[in-house]
């Protein structure tokens, strides 16, 4: 994991060197969405976490097509709504981390697409209560943190009926049971 790193072509040759890296953590780093493409890895990779990394767009579509992938994280990389387009055919994920982005309900429906799913992060993102009806077809059970906007009594009591939430506290945090 490379964490607050400042990365050179010599750094991305020298992962490239690494024939069996299925884990790679880029947190905070100064590589970007251009250096990511560089990477031989990136169609091995089964984890990736890139947050506070630029220009993801083009690396989520690339990595989409593999569908290898079962654990992303992009915490704060600036991904909107035409993005989950793309991460919606990551059909291999398990946990989904994708905090702190421009995210709307305009595109949920594509995590629907993911069925082994059973982590889901989208705290941060501006996702209204209109969210709900497809929220309520994702399968359970499964952990999911939703941004302070998406609560209210509706939301509330409907995500308590479907998933039997164990804990709603004011960070937004569902945990359903495993």
């Amino acid at each position: 994991i490379f964490s607050s790193s400042k990365f050179s072509p010599a750094a991305i040759v020298s992962l490239n060197k690494l024939p069996r890296l299925i884990d790679l953590g880029l947190s905070d780093s100064t590589l970007t969405g251009e250096g990511l493409l560089k990477l031989n890895c990136l169609e091995r990779l089964e984890s990736l976490v890139v947050s506070g990394m630029k220009n993801v767009a083009q690396p989520i579509a690339r990595l989409a097509r593999r569908n290898r992938l079962r654990h992303f994280t992009a915490q704060d990389c600036r991904l909107g709504d035409t993005d989950m387009v793309s991460v919606g055919k990551m059909n291999e994920l398990r946990t989904l981390n994708i905090e702190s982005n421009s995210i709307t309900a305009k595109n949920l429906s594509v995590l629907l697409n993911l069925p082994n799913l059973n982590e889901l992060y989208l705290g941060g993102n501006p996702i209204e209560p209109s969210g709900l009806a497809v929220v309520l077809k994702l399968r359970a059970p499964m952990i999911i943190h939703m941004p302070s906007t998406f609560w209210n009594s509706q939301t509330s009591a409907a995500m308590a009926k479907r998933f039997g939430v164990t804990n709603l506290n004011s960070t937004s945090y569902v945990r359903l049971p495993n």
